[in-house]
């Protein structure tokens, strides 16, 4: 093991050139504790004093460590990770490469008129139920949220942030290790009016939790792109230390530095660092990425682990998959992405005004408001049993497919006010053919201006989904297979008008 590991750095990295890795040590044995919590775990514990100094003298410097990995990450010449790995407190050394990521936001910054903005605006919280939420008071008051990004300009001075500012608890910049964040790119600014902005010129808010308090921290740099892992892990550490209880992160990390196969929830540090802040309570909301149209296509790390609310887009003209929202599913074949919101949306511009933007960066803190607010509505929740009541909340649940995980989630579903769900469609089988016939009940329905869409999918007898499809529904035989056309499929599942029910082919 070790001859290949050696092997490995000389053919991958030039003599004496710097590489960039973690060093995960075997244990915490005998850690002095400085009692700073109350019953700690296994996370809890510092790292091991001497583990570190003994990797020190082997590295060229260290970048940053990992509590919760039991980790440090440094940078060090091939010769020095050989030595480094020869050291009995060091479990393994995982190498990244130094290459550009591209995180998942992409802005469409263009004027549009106040007309435009304000529809746009109203849908992009009205979609999820907002109305529900105000009804009950439900403002996200005293839950807790960090937003991990790239950077907050004119937070502390636009309109948009008045009434969140005082709401503001702790800042950190975690790329110059000093407390501001006015500065850096304005994704993180964009990114905060999605949660809890409001728009003084469109009179209407911009997010669902105007109440929340706030940690706001800068992970993203350009030029040594590594250390944003190492940030973003060390910032939902800091995260936790300060009370938070919900994660919004609109960042990600793919094709420059992982495989498709990767995307499982255990490879990356940023996907095993969201399972253990989800063991600690807390709940990750991540946004899934904007592949659908490039070459990847898939999610992107840390969606990919099975404790993050992964988010993807829908288009608020078609209220379907945006196209360059990412697909799932995660390559162990969990649903991903677990629910969705708007694609497109407006956000604060970080000089003055608002303005248009898409990306599933925007979804991400619309979720998260929503979060916060499901929370507050429900707090004896635990942070799994919110996770699985949200997406329980999904308007096509407990229908899924890879591109809307369980749809759009809605408050009515915690304020006690969601409607009951009456059978829909039947599934008719005459031997040759199964039919799904529209009952008569909704007939009357169809042909009218509404729009009413059928979601169906095809499952194999594992359980995997083989195809899934949404149509326009204008005819009372809404879909009719054959046999023939059935003959690899196990289970065929159908969504319409908020009901769901699935067949099994004999």
């Amino acid at each position: 093991r070790f001859l290949v590991f050696a092997i490995f750095l000389v053919i991958t990295t030039n003599v004496g050139a710097q590489s960039l890795a973690w060093v995960i040590f075997t244990d915490k044995k005998d850690v002095c504790y400085d009692g700073s919590i109350a019953n700690p775990d296994f996370y809890d514990l510092p790292l091991h004093a001497d583990y570190v100094d003994a990797v020190r003298p082997h590295s060229q410097k260290i970048l940053g460590e990992s509590r919760w990995n039991n980790a440090i990450a440094v940078k060090a010449t091939p010769a020095q990770l050989i030595k480094i790995r020869q050291l009995s407190c060091v479990e393994k050394v995982q190498l990244f490469d130094k290459k550009e990521i591209i995180t998942t936001f992409k802005t469409k910054a263009k004027k549009n008129r106040k007309k435009e903005l304000l529809t746009l605006a109203q849908h992009q919280t009205a979609r999820l139920g907002m109305a529900y939420f105000q009804e009950a008071g439900f403002t996200g008051k005293n839950i807790r949220i960090a937003v991990i990004d790239g950077g907050f300009p004119r937070v502390d001075t636009h309109s948009a942030f008045r009434h969140v500012r005082p709401n503001i608890v702790k800042t950190y910049d975690f790329t110059k290790n000093r407390a501001p964040v006015w500065s850096g790119v304005s994704h993180g600014t964009e990114v905060l009016s999605n949660i809890a902005g409001f728009s003084d010129s469109l009179n209407v808010p911009l997010g669902l939790a105007p109440d929340a308090e706030f940690l706001l921290a800068i992970t993203e740099v350009r030029g040594e792109p590594f250390s944003e892992e190492i940030s973003w892990t060390r910032a939902v550490e800091w995260a936790y230390d300060n009370g938070a209880k919900i994660v919004s992160s609109s960042l990600g990390y793919h094709k420059q530095r992982y495989f498709p196969e990767d995307m499982n929830g255990e490879i990356s540090m940023v996907a095993r660092t969201a399972r253990i802040a989800a063991r600690k309570g807390m709940i990750i909301v991540n946004a899934a990425g904007n592949e659908g149209v490039a070459r990847w296509k898939k999610i992107i790390t840390p969606a990919d682990a099975d404790s993050v609310l992964a988010v993807g887009g829908i288009d608020p003209k078609t209220e379907l998959h945006i196209d360059f929202s990412s697909y799932g599913p995660s390559t162990d074949g969990r649903v991903k992405p677990d629910i969705c919101a708007d694609g497109t949306t407006v956000v604060a511009r970080p000089n003055k005004g608002y303005m248009r933007v898409s990306g599933t960066s925007f979804a991400t803190p619309l979720i998260t408001g929503f979060v916060a607010c499901a929370w507050q509505a429900q707090p004896q929740l635990s942070n799994i049993e919110l996770m699985d009541a949200i997406r329980a909340s999904g308007e096509l649940y407990p229908y899924f497919d890879y591109a809307h995980g369980y749809g759009v989630p809605n408050a009515a579903y915690f304020t006690g006010k969601k409607p009951e769900t009456q059978k829909s469609f039947d599934f008719v089988d005459t031997g040759d053919t199964i039919k799904i016939v529209i009952k008569e009940a909704h007939r009357e329905l169809l042909g009218k201006s509404n729009i009413y869409r059928l979601f169906y999918h095809f499952e194999n007898n594992r359980k995997q989904l083989t195809d899934y499809v949404v149509i326009d529904v204008f005819q009372p035989v809404a879909l009719c297979f054959t046999k023939q056309d059935l003959r690899t499929t196990k289970y065929l599942r159908v969504h319409f008008l908020g009901y769901t029910e699935t067949y099994e082919i004999q």
